[in-house]
């Protein structure tokens, strides 16, 4: 592992300050750091929140990343790898709680005063961020195709699992419940008390 030079100590120093308080509002799913892609818009990698901090944007790029089988089903993209076509291989909870997942960044487009204008406060995740999720590899959710290989992004003996940040800034590989869409499972609200919320 290397050394945190003086410039990345600066750098996390000044993203911390910024987001103390309230986490930024972003674009759409796929916007909150990375390169120049399109989910449901496109956005230039200068206009995601994080562009200022993230000196390259391959830390937005998973190696595994295999694509979206669901892109074609949700925008209309054939996604055979999520960062080249997106910008990003990760997938944010944005604008709306889904999934037991409690919203963190909310929609830049949105009224501040609607639930999906807001973006979560920093007080807020602490109330339990080691179970709090932040975001995971795009196929995180359960609409994207667990049962699909390109969705097996990684695995451990032989069971594919995903990894996922935590609030307290942990990532760790996990295996979500392999539930039907439409198991109610999924439509409980999201809560500290949840295994992830």
């Amino acid at each position: 592992m290397r050394e945190q030079q003086p410039a990345d100590r600066h750098r996390v120093a000044s993203l911390r300050g910024r987001l103390s308080h309230v986490l930024p509002l972003c674009q759409d799913w796929a916007s909150l750091g990375g390169k120049s892609g399109r989910y449901d818009q496109p956005v230039a990698e200068s206009n995601k929140p994080l562009y200022p901090y993230q000196k390259t944007p391959e830390i937005f790029r998973c190696p595994a990343d295999r694509g979206d089988v669901a892109g074609a089903r949700f925008v209309g993209i054939n996604a055979t790898n999520c960062y080249a076509q997106y910008g990003t291989s990760y997938l944010m909870e944005w604008a709306v709680d889904f999934m037991r997942t409690k919203r963190v960044f909310g929609n830049v487009a949105a009224p501040r005063s609607a639930y999906d204008g807001q973006s979560m406060k920093t007080p807020e995740i602490a109330r339990s961020a080691v179970n709090k999720v932040i975001l995971g590899d795009w196929i995180w959710h359960f609409n994207r195709g667990w049962l699909d290989q390109r969705s097996a992004w990684h695995n451990f003996k032989g069971k594919s699992l995903v990894v996922m940040l935590f609030g307290d800034g942990h990532a760790v590989g996990y295996r979500f419940p392999t539930k039907p869409e439409a198991d109610p499972y999924w439509n409980v609200t999201p809560s500290p008390t949840n295994e992830w919320w």
